[in-house]
């Protein structure tokens, strides 16, 4: 992964920001829904509500927790209604590494839990750059009462409560934004890694007539957490080292 990719993973608030573009210039309703976000040093649009803050370069649930309603969190850097930006926004990685961001609680964390798709590019002559996305894990995590992740494969009974999506649609959503981040113009030097595979992170939003996915996190496959403890490595590790293999020859 090249250092200026690495640096979009770490940072998150590019990634965000591509996630919301591809979202809001979707053609079909399915993968139109985002989470709003709310950047740093800009005005805030999530004030009075419960929200989830986060900080960039962090791991997994370190540096997550939630806000309360009305509760100002100092490490948050977007502005009051009442206040005027006289700052400008960081551009060093020194500057921005401890940096906080909030978004908009969403209940289906905890009421339905987190997917996590593994995508590995395959060849395909029609494909774009002669490469195609194909879906080879499909898990679920959800955090247990001592705090510990708990992982297995996706089944039926998971998206039971969220009908009418299935397994089906969480492979096809996940797909479908794993090619449009490799049509970005930005791609070579943010999502070059997507060249070999990705994880992307799904939820659903808010239900229950209106359920519908949103990517969390594009966490790269270099990276991702394969939970080696609930299925066979090789089952992930195989098709991701052929990828590259592929990929750098």
């Amino acid at each position: 992964m090249s250092q200026s990719e690495s640096y979009t993973a770490g940072a998150k608030l590019d990634d965000i920001r591509a996630l919301d573009a591809i979202a809001a210039a979707a053609a079909n309703a399915i993968h139109q829904y985002r989470p709003r976000t709310c950047y740093p040093h800009r005005a805030c649009v999530l004030e009075g509500q419960t929200t989830i803050a986060k900080r960039i370069n962090s791991f997994g649930s370190n540096h997550v927790r939630r806000l309360r309603a009305r509760h100002r969190d100092p490490d948050l850097k977007c502005l009051r209604s009442t206040q005027v930006s006289r700052t400008r926004l960081a551009t060093s990685y020194e500057q921005m590494r401890a940096t906080w961001f909030h978004q908009e609680f969403m209940p289906g964390f905890e009421d339905v839990g987190e997917f996590r798709v593994y995508i590995v590019a395959r060849p395909a002559p029609g494909g774009l750059r002669g490469l195609a996305g194909r879906v080879v894990r499909t898990a679920k995590t959800t955090v247990q009462a001592d705090g510990a992740i708990r992982c297995a494969d996706v089944t039926r009974s998971d998206l039971r409560a969220c009908r009418p999506l299935t397994i089906t649609h969480l492979r096809t959503f996940a797909l479908y934004y794993y090619d449009e981040l490799r049509k970005r113009e930005d791609w070579e030097g943010r999502f070059e890694s997507l060249e070999v595979g990705i994880r992307l992170d799904i939820t659903v939003s808010p239900g229950p007539s209106t359920y519908r996915f949103f990517v969390n996190e594009p966490t790269r496959i270099l990276v991702a957490d394969y939970f080696p403890g609930t299925w066979s490595g090789d089952s992930i590790n195989e098709p991701v080292a052929a990828a590259m293999h592929r990929y750098l020859q």
